[in-house]
């Protein structure tokens, strides 16, 4: 015996065509709409005149929870509690810190991703006075600056102060910033 037209099911699609008659042994299959996981079998098969059983859609929770936190970041959007998919929260790093990666996250399939890098905000190295004082250097081009602060991956050059000479076993007088790190050069007394 055939079957009649296919039954409905809640928050699903049959894919291919729907017809009103089906032969015996011929199956369909149902697709759950988006945010809905397929509880059953998604196929169901006429048989004798009727259909097997259809499976349900069972709603997911594919909101997310709260923004990650990003260490020397704060939010800039909206906070909540709860956010729906494809939501966007955006960073910026706190003052003398710098982002690298993307400033956001999005919301997708419950969980927080990213399509860049992550953010993060690496901490800017400071040329400070004092630190160059213990080294008898400066910078080589600002001159009457107490402090320079520099991003990750900058370099930055000093030369010895009048009356200081390099030592030879001083680190290269044109330092790089790596991640708030700076390796200082030193001077011992000398003449110029």
């Amino acid at each position: 015996m055939p079957c009649g037209s296919v039954p409905k099911v809640a928050n699903a699609q049959t894919e291919g065509r729907n017809r009103e008659i089906y032969e015996p042994g011929e199956t369909i299959r149902y697709r759950c709409d988006a945010g809905f996981l397929t509880v059953g079998s998604p196929e169901i098969i006429c048989r004798e005149g009727n259909w097997t059983a259809p499976p349900f859609c069972e709603g997911i929770d594919v909101s997310c929870g709260a923004a990650p936190e990003i260490p020397n970041a704060y939010i800039t959007s909206t906070q909540q509690e709860r956010y729906l998919p494809g939501a966007r929260v955006q960073y910026e790093c706190e003052s003398n810190f710098q982002l690298m990666g993307g400033n956001y996250v999005t919301c997708m399939n419950g969980e927080w991703s990213q399509w860049t890098s992550p953010p993060v905000c690496l901490v800017a190295c400071t040329a400070s006075e004092e630190d160059m004082g213990r080294n008898n250097i400066e910078l080589k081009w600002i001159i009457g600056r107490r402090k320079l602060y520099s991003r990750s991956g900058d370099f930055i050059e000093f030369r010895c102060k009048i009356g200081y000479l390099a030592d030879p076993a001083s680190s290269p007088f044109r330092a790089q910033c790596v991640e708030g790190t700076l390796e200082y050069p030193w001077c011992k007394p000398g003449s110029k």
